[in-house]
């Protein structure tokens, strides 16, 4: 009785009359559950707002640290050019350009607007055909809605970042909880530690994700939230090990090309 109960609830509509984009907004941080019950009965083209703040937000995310990227990695090419012969070295400091300021946000807001899309693309294919498994019949294109809002925690995160680093001047060395699991300063030798990359990825952002993705196929599909978060809890560990496994195959290469 109670099952059945539940799955009426579940088929019931989401909310009487329509959401404005204003509301969606409120929505996201107050009722989250309203807001993806919302799109899973309405799915539109609401996402466009968040994304935008999402690529604002990488924006400022990139302005602020660029000159700081550019003065770390200049000071590094000038280590890498000291060893160079002096005509290879002087060809070689000709590509100083493309380790200005302007060049490295430009080059970080691109490459970061590409895998916010990439992101938001795979994550809802993955909790959309997961779901399917477990009887969702709702389209494809309301839970890519529901996780591009569901990306909201990390837009605040970068601008928490970006004035972290404006107002300490001072770049992001070790995010999340890596500072307690780094082996060194050595960042080839982080990158191949499991540990390591699973602990720069874990806060308090992630695991805000995680909530409101675990709402969102709850909303959009009708399961239960218990159930319905074990769906990103997957996605974001397939994220670590692939994260894992490259940074462990560009250590691999790195040591061949030396070699």
């Amino acid at each position: 009785m109670n099952d059945e109960l539940a799955v009426e609830g579940a088929a019931a509509p989401a909310t009487e009359g329509k959401m404005n984009l204003l509301a969606q907004a409120v929505n996201v941080f107050a009722v989250p559950w309203a807001l993806f019950r919302y799109i899973g009965e309405h799915p539109g083209w609401s996402w466009i707002v968040p994304a935008l703040a999402a690529f604002a937000a990488v924006a400022v995310r990139g302005l602020s640290s660029a000159p700081l990227d550019a003065a770390q990695a200049q000071v590094e090419m000038q280590r890498v050019l000291a060893t160079m012969p002096e005509d290879t070295a002087r060809q070689a400091a000709s590509m100083m350009g493309i380790v200005s300021p302007e060049a490295i946000a430009v080059q970080f807001i691109a490459g970061s607007i590409i895998s916010l899309l990439i992101a938001w693309v795979a994550c809802s294919a993955l909790l959309h055909l997961l779901s399917l498994t477990m009887g969702n019949h709702r389209p494809y294109r309301a839970l890519f809605e529901a996780t591009v809002w569901a990306w909201v925690p990390f837009i605040l995160r970068d601008l928490v970042q970006a004035a972290y680093i404006f107002f300490n001047g001072s770049l992001i060395s070790y995010p999340g909880l890596s500072a307690f699991v780094a082996q060194g300063t050595s960042r080839s030798a982080n990158a191949s530690n499991l540990l390591f990359v699973a602990a720069s990825h874990l806060d308090v952002f992630l695991l805000w994700n995680v909530v409101l993705l675990a709402l969102a196929v709850a909303g959009v599909a009708g399961f239960g939230k218990i159930r319905s978060a074990i769906l990103p809890i997957l996605y974001w560990v397939l994220v670590i090990l692939l994260a894992w496994v490259w940074g462990t195959l560009q250590n691999a290469l790195g040591a061949g090309m030396v070699g």
